[in-house]
C-alpha cells in the first residue's frame, strides 16, 4: 500500500467514525495541496471573461429566439405578467426569468443585459463548486476546480453566453443540494434540513433534469449518515414552498406536468444511454466540439477519453470512501440522464451541465502543486479556445444552424423602422427576436412553432406586416412568386443575413401554401 493511499484510508476511518458521532467537521482532503496563488485565479477568471466577450463579438453571439422567449418573458414580468412555466410548456420553472426581470428593471432590457445574467449565474455556480469541493476534495484542489469550470470546456463557455430559460440556475440549485446534504452529513440540523427542502422543491419546480443531481445526493446523503433522517421532516414543508408553483399550476391542470412532451425523434432508453458516452460526456469534457461532433486531436481525443473512463474506474477502487459523493454522482448521472425522452438530443451537452462541476472536482483533486495546477488550467482554456475557434469555422459553413450562429438582424430592425413597419411575420428563429430587440416596438409573430399566441393575434390585425425570412433559404425563394401569384404588390428589400418582403396589404400566412 502506497503511503498516500494508507493516509487517505486513515483519514476516511477517521471521518467514518465521526460521521456516525455526529461530529464530523468540514475540512480539506489529506492531499488538498496548497492553495492557488492569487495571481493565478485572477489571471484566469481573466482568461474567462476574455473568452466569452470573444464568443459575444462573434457570430455565436446574437441572440437567438429561444434567448428572446426568455427576455420576452422577463419584460412581461415587469408588467405584472409572471407565468409558472416556459411560454407553451408544462415545465421549465420561470425563476431565471424572474431574475431576469429584477435585472431589467435597474439596468433596462438589452440583449447584453440578458446575456450577463447567465454569465454571472455561471460565475456563481464556479464559486459553489469551490465551497462544495473543499469539503470532499479539500481547499486548494476545489480552488482549481472552479478556476477549471469557469475556463472548460468549450461548450459550457459557449452555453454560459446563452439564456435558455433555466439551465445555469439549475445548476446553482443542484450545487446547493449538494452543498446542503454535505453540510448535514457533518452536523445534522433542522435549518439545514429546511433549506434543503427548499432547494429541492425550487429544483423540482424549475426541471425534473435536476433531479440528475438531487435524487443521488439526497440517497448517498442518508445513507452516509442515518442521523439525517432525524431532522429531516423540516425537508418536507420546505420543498412545498419551493415547489408550490409547480403544485398550484398541475392541479388546476390535471398534473400536466407528468407528461413528457412528444420529441422530434423516437429514441429508447439504451439509445440515449449510448448518447451520452458518444455525444454528450465527450463534450463535457471538451474532447468533442459541440455542434460538429468533431473530436479534438482525432484519434488522441477519443484516446483521451477512453483513458478518462478507465480513470473513473480506478477512482471507484482506491478512492471510493473519501470520493463517495462525486463518484456516486457520477456514476448514478447517465442512468439517471437516459429517463427522458428529450435526452436525445446531445449536438451540444446541456442536459450534461449539471455533471460538469463534479468532472471538475474529479479532473482536479490529485493535482497538489501550484505548477501541476497552472498547467492543467491553461491547457484547458487554450483546448477551449481550439474548439470554439473550430465551431466558429464549421458554424460559418453551415448556415441555418440558428441556435448556435442567428445571424445580425441589425439590418432588419433599420429597414422595419426607416418604413415605420410596427408588425412583422417570421419564422420561430426570427419572429421573437424582432419582438425583443425592439422592446416590443415591432411585434413579430412565428408561422410556425408558436410560443406566445397573444403575438399572433396582435399581427393578424395590423395592415400589411412585413415578412422576414433568412436569404438564400427555401422560403426566400418561394414567398415572392408566392406573393405575385396572388395578385400581390411587394418589395423585396435585402438586409444582409436577411430579405425583407413589404406587401402592400395585410397577408395572412396561411394562405400561403407551401411556402413555410
Amino acid at each position: 500500500m502506497t503511503g498516500r493511499k494508507a493516509k487517505d484510508e486513515a483519514a476516511d476511518e477517521a471521518t467514518d467514525e465521526a460521521m456516525e458521532s455526529g461530529t464530523a467537521e468540514p475540512g480539506p482532503a489529506p492531499s488538498a495541496g496548497t492553495r492557488p496563488p492569487v495571481w493565478l485565479i485572477v489571471l484566469v477568471v481573466v482568461v474567462g471573461v476574455g473568452i466569452r466577450a470573444w464568443i459575444l463579438a462573434s457570430p455565436l453571439g446574437e441572440v437567438d429566439s429561444d434567448e428572446a422567449v426568455v427576455g420576452l418573458m422577463a419584460l412581461g414580468v415587469l408588467d405584472g405578467e409572471i407565468r409558472t412555466f416556459f411560454w407553451d410548456s408544462n415545465y421549465g420553472g420561470t425563476l431565471d426569468q424572474l431574475i431576469t426581470a429584477g435585472v431589467f428593471a435597474v439596468v433596462g432590457a438589452s440583449v447584453l443585459a440578458l446575456k450577463a445574467v447567465q454569465v454571472v449565474l455561471a460565475g456563481a455556480a464556479c464559486v459553489l463548486t469551490w465551497r462544495v469541493g473543499r469539503r470532499i476534495v479539500g481547499e486548494g484542489a476545489a480552488r482549481t476546480a472552479a478556476l477549471l469550470f469557469w475556463v472548460a470546456p468549450a461548450a459550457y463557455l459557449l452555453f454560459s453566453t446563452k439564456s435558455r430559460g433555466w439551465h445555469w440556475l439549475g445548476v446553482c440549485l443542484t450545487l446547493g443540494i449538494v452543498l446542503m446534504v454535505l453540510r448535514l452529513i457533518e452536523r445534522p440540523r433542522v435549518g439545514g434540513a429546511a433549506v434543503l427542502g427548499l432547494l429541492l422543491g425550487l429544483s423540482f419546480w424549475t426541471s425534473p433534469a435536476l433531479g440528475f443531481v438531487a435524487l443521488p445526493a439526497v440517497v448517498y446523503g442518508v445513507a452516509r449518515n442515518p442521523r439525517v433522517m432525524r431532522v429531516g421532516w423540516a425537508v418536507v414543508p420546505a420543498f412545498l414552498v419551493g415547489a408550490a408553483p409547480w403544485i398550484r399550476f398541475n392541479l388546476v391542470n390535471d398534473f400536466a406536468s407528468l407528461e413528457q412532451p412528444p420529441q422530434p425523434v423516437d429514441s429508447t432508453y439504451l439509445s440515449r444511454l449510448a448518447g451520452f458516452f458518444t455525444d454528450g460526456l465527450p463534450m463535457a469534457l471538451g474532447l468533442k466540439v459541440p455542434y460538429s461532433g468533431e473530436w479534438l486531436g482525432g484519434p488522441v481525443g477519443v484516446a483521451v477519453f477512453v483513458a478518462a473512463l478507465i480513470g473513473f474506474g480506478v477512482l471507484l477502487v482506491r478512492c471510493r470512501r473519501r470520493l463517495g459523493l462525486l463518484l456516486v454522482l457520477a456514476g448514478a448521472y447517465p442512468l439517471l440522464f437516459a429517463v427522458p425522452a428529450s435526452s436525445f438530443y446531445v449536438g451540444e451537452p446541456r442536459y450534461v451541465l449539471f455533471l460538469a462541476p463534479v468532472l471538475a472536482l474529479l479532473v482536479t483533486h490529485r493535482l497538489t502543486t501550484t505548477a501541476a495546477r497552472g498547467a492543467a488550467l491553461a491547457g484547458a482554456a487554450v483546448l477551449s479556445v481550439i474548439s470554439l475557434a473550430s465551431l466558429m469555422s464549421w458554424s460559418a459553413d453551415h448556415p441555418g444552424n440558428y441556435d448556435l450562429a442567428a445571424g445580425d438582424l441589425d439590418p432588419v430592425l433599420s429597414i422595419l423602422e426607416r418604413r415605420g413597419v410596427t408588425a412583422a411575420w417570421g419564422d420561430y428563429w426570427t419572429a421573437y427576436r424582432i419582438t425583443f430587440e425592439t422592446d416590443e416596438e415591432v411585434i413579430a409573430a412565428s408561422v410556425d412553432r408558436v410560443r406566445h399566441p397573444p403575438y399572433q393575434a396582435e399581427v393578424a390585425q395590423r395592415s400589411a406586416p412585413a415578412f422576414v425570412v433568412h436569404e438564400g433559404t427555401s422560403v426566400d425563394d418561394e414567398l415572392g412568386p408566392a406573393l405575385a401569384a396572388d395578385g400581390i404588390d411587394f418589395q423585396r428589400v435585402p438586409a444582409g443575413d436577411f430579405v425583407v418582403y413589404l406587401p402592400d396589404e395585410a397577408v395572412d400566412p396561411v394562405e400561403l401554401e407551401g411556402v413555410w
